[in-house]
């Protein structure tokens, strides 16, 4: 007795203010069983692409078909969306060699097949073969649509993305960090590439194969006066340094981040792997003039000089209260515009030595004022 064959067909962006509409259409394989299939729009973008690839591969055969938005224009979205599960059942017929017996569409209306088919309202719910052709189609098109932010930047097409290969992803530790990170960041989108490609992505030898894109905020400014514990980075250009300062302020409850024209951008790889997720708590404004410091900053000014009167361990009374400590660049120390306007603070150390490391002299101050606040136990 030869097996009768049975297709799930949906589609993806029935809705949409641009892109295509797309079409799956899927026949499993009962052989190969695929744990977790449910209608797309319920699970989370990195399941959904696990899903994805293994229904590519477990499947008994599957198609994925589009009508573009010149032909939703031209036939209306109804038509245009028959039209796409057509080509992605024929995708699919012609992958396995012949047509199935029978065709599940989701909805409740089928279109114009030489095979029987039957309409089934919010099927993707109901037969697992359409579940498995909602997540091809769903997937589908949101990979359009991170190609078209590329495209468009300005219409914010992508959301917050992980760009992972699949390698990485079947990793079982990866897997369960994306899980854990969509379940926080349900907009979050997946985004697989080759693994030949990640050289050319990413300038680190031996990290896993996953990175994270995510939208920046604006530069903000400081037309408004900050209240509050400060500090302020003056120029200071390596960026394992900004990193790590960073890192130190989160630690000792310094949220406010200002840096002057010439720090090393917030932003980049290094700094953010230096600081270890502490830009997920802090406040920055970038690219700031002395004078925008000078006279938006509320909290006195305390700049750090080798040559300086005035040890650390003699500024308790100044430290209970909220300061804003500025840290210079590292080669030529506090800008002379901003230093004539701070309290020069000399931290001891053996003079045999030239200085220290501006990332060490801000972890040094940023702890001396937790001590002199009893903070230590916060």
């Amino acid at each position: 007795m030869s097996t009768i064959w049975i297709c799930g067909v949906d589609e993806a962006g029935r809705g949409p203010l641009v892109g295509a509409v797309v079409a799956g259409a899927v026949v499993l394989d009962p052989q190969q069983p695929i744990v977790g299939l449910k209608d797309s729009k319920k699970l989370s973008p990195a399941k959904r692409e696990i899903l994805y690839t293994e229904i590519m591969s477990k499947a008994k055969a599957w198609g994925i078909g589009e009508a573009s938005p010149q032909e939703i224009d031209q036939f209306n979205i109804l038509q245009a969306t028959m039209l796409a599960m057509q080509r992605a059942i024929q995708s699919l017929v012609d992958q396995m060699g012949g047509w199935p017996g029978e065709a599940l569409i989701d909805g409740n209306r089928c279109p114009s097949l030489p095979i029987p088919a039957r309409a089934i309202v919010q099927g993707d719910a109901k037969e697992p073969a359409i579940s498995a052709a909602s997540i091809l189609a769903k997937v589908h098109r949101d990979r359009q649509m991170q190609i078209l932010h590329l495209q468009f930047p300005q219409y914010g097409f992508n959301q917050h993305s992980i760009v992972i290969t699949q390698g990485a992803l079947a990793k079982t530790e990866i897997a369960h960090i994306i899980h854990k990170h969509c379940e926080q960041c349900p907009e979050a989108e997946i985004q697989l590439v080759d693994e030949v490609l990640w050289p050319s992505i990413s300038e680190l030898e031996c990290a896993p194969q996953i990175m994270g894109l995510v939208r920046l905020e604006p530069l903000k400014n400081t037309s408004k006066n900050l209240l509050g514990d400060t500090i302020i980075l003056d120029a200071v250009q390596d960026a394992g340094n900004v990193g790590t300062i960073l890192r130190t302020a989160l630690a000792c409850h310094f949220y406010q981040i200002v840096c002057t024209v010439g720090t090393a951008h917030i932003w980049s790889p290094k700094v953010i792997r230096a600081a270890m997720g502490a830009h997920r708590y802090l406040t920055f404004y970038e690219a700031q003039s002395v004078d925008e410091v000078t006279s938006n900053i509320e909290a006195p000014l305390l700049a750090t000089a080798m040559t300086a009167e005035r040890s650390l361990y003699s500024m308790e009374a100044l430290l209970q209260k909220p300061v804003a400590w500025v840290f210079g660049n590292e080669g030529q120390g506090v800008s002379p515009e901003l230093s004539q306007q701070a309290t020069s603070i000399r931290v001891p150390q053996n003079p045999k030595l030239e200085s220290l490391n501006v990332a060490s002299t801000a972890a040094v101050c940023l702890y001396e004022t937790l001590r002199v606040r009893g903070q230590f136990n916060t």
